[in-house]
């Protein structure tokens, strides 16, 4: 790897002449100009944020992809679990009907909280579920506009997500098992609600295997129940 701690960070380009209003992060590493694309300011300040504090406590910056070598490390495993639901989420939203939709979203709002890093500065689990309810878990045109709070929440779940790779390891499945067997409120879940839950984990598992992004489902290799296939 061609590593460098030339780095010069930049500054935000809002861009109004795209049918969604973006927000650009600009940085240069070894004399090369870098660039990504945000949704809102609040993600790219984020985004800036973390290769300021790389770049402070002296990591080493990947010449090509211009992301630090922690960041570099996390975008190399693969999509987080927070990054493969919405896309599962979103490639079944015109095919599903109402219901499904909303048992869909109603388990990831157990799972995705549950699934993360211990990163500092975590939100409330309430509010992780408000912006994935209202605005992550539902297709760009009824997102709802976020406060500055609620954008942070958001940034902070897209940087703290484990890796969908994790699951392959047995106790990150237990921990997914066990956010689907309580309630929100911590009390255990109603048989048929776990059982819900318990199904569309499993078929979110089943698509990752076709998507060759797992060689067999984690959960058949796991010591756990099987789920009845729902779909």
């Amino acid at each position: 790897m061609n590593t460098t701690y030339d780095v010069k960070l930049g500054e935000i380009q809002h861009r109004t002449d795209r049918d969604t209003p973006t927000f650009i992060a600009r940085w240069r590493v070894a004399g090369k100009q870098k660039s990504k694309s945000f949704r809102t300011r609040g993600l790219a300040n984020a985004f800036m944020s973390d290769l300021r504090q790389a770049a402070k406590t002296g990591e080493e910056f990947d010449v090509v992809t211009g992301l630090p070598v922690s960041m570099l490390a996390r975008a190399s495993s693969g999509p987080t679990f927070f990054e493969f639901s919405q896309a599962y989420i979103l490639r079944r939203w015109n095919t599903s009907a109402a219901r499904t939709r909303e048992t869909d979203v109603y388990a990831l709002l157990s799972l995705i909280p549950a699934l993360v890093a211990k990163a500092p500065h975590r939100p409330t689990d309430e509010d992780l579920r408000e912006v994935l309810r209202i605005h992550a878990l539902l297709p760009e045109k009824r997102r709802a506009v976020l406060t500055a709070s609620q954008t942070v929440a958001l940034g902070w779940l897209e940087r703290a997500s484990l890796p969908l790779s994790d699951l392959k390891e047995p106790q990150v499945l237990r921990m997914a098992l066990d956010a689907i067997s309580v309630t929100f409120a911590g009390s255990p879940a109603g048989a048929n609600t776990v059982r819900r839950k318990r199904a569309i984990l499993h078929h979110l598992l089943e698509h990752a295997v076709e998507q060759k992004l797992f060689g067999s489902n984690p959960w058949m290799r796991s010591s756990g129940p099987r789920p009845r296939p729902s779909r």
